[in-house]
């Protein structure tokens, strides 16, 4: 039985990695005053990149597994 879980996890953290970095980009304010950075928009990001290398890793594993 091939399951590997890498690739709902990459799902699910892309689509919350797109709404954080959606409700960043759409609210143009830094939701913690004092913080220059906009906390929302930086951590979708990390969450999308995180996504695309849980995807990278199931990919090649698939691959690797079919030598």
């Amino acid at each position: 039985m091939n399951l590997d879980i890498r690739l709902p996890i990459a799902c699910l953290f892309s689509i919350i990695g797109l709404l954080l970095m959606g409700y960043g980009l759409l609210s143009p304010d830094a939701p913690v005053k004092g913080v220059f950075v906009n906390v929302n928009l930086v951590w979708g990001g990390v969450m999308l990149a995180f996504a695309v290398v849980l995807y990278i890793a199931a990919k090649w594993a698939q691959r690797r597994e079919g030598e």
